[in-house]
């Protein structure tokens, strides 16, 4: 633990640490399941072609009390940019060297919007598939910073910076029509 400007940053920090060739996303408000971890490596032994791994999973309360389920269904990109479709982030696993190859260590990312710049690189270079199991769960609170009306506005700014740089000529799509 250090001194950063939030959670975005403390998670970007996070991923350039990592050394082991799977990378997963578990962060203070979330919780993998028993065999998660386990799941997702064999996921990936299985599917040498995938570069990321998302799941379904629990909405539960601040005292861990499952209040929802979370059915992602199968990654969609253009669903996921016009708002259609999320995947979970909690329990979501990554190829290491997926996200180096999407430019993990280079610092020209939109750290404000970290998760949604994650899946846009991985979904113009990777595969990104579905795991129809629940592997973690995802606690929401009324105090908690991504349920505040500054941070929503401020997010969807900052998806949009995202979305002129993935269709910029030098952007993740390239000069590709």
């Amino acid at each position: 633990s250090e001194p950063d400007s939030g959670p975005a940053e403390a998670f970007w920090r996070v991923m350039n640490r990592c050394e082991g060739d799977i990378i997963g996303t578990c962060l203070s408000d979330e919780e993998l399941l028993p065999g998660a971890v386990e799941r997702a490596v064999a996921f990936f032994h299985d599917n040498p072609d995938v570069g990321a791994m998302t799941c379904d999973g629990w909405v539960t309360d601040m005292d861990g009390k499952i209040i929802n389920e979370f059915n992602a269904g199968e990654f969609n990109f253009i669903d996921y940019l016009f708002g259609k479709y999320c995947p979970f982030w909690p329990g979501t696993f990554f190829r290491r060297q997926a996200l180096l190859d999407v430019g993990l260590k280079y610092h020209d990312w939109t750290i404000e919007c970290l998760e949604f710049e994650t899946w846009c690189r991985l979904a113009t270079q990777h595969v990104v598939k579905h795991v129809p199991a629940r592997m973690s769960k995802y606690a929401v609170h009324a105090t908690q910073l991504s349920n505040t009306k500054q941070y929503f506005h401020e997010h969807f700014d900052n998806r949009t910076k995202v979305i002129r740089k993935l269709f910029s000529e030098g952007g993740f799509l390239g000069d590709d029509p």
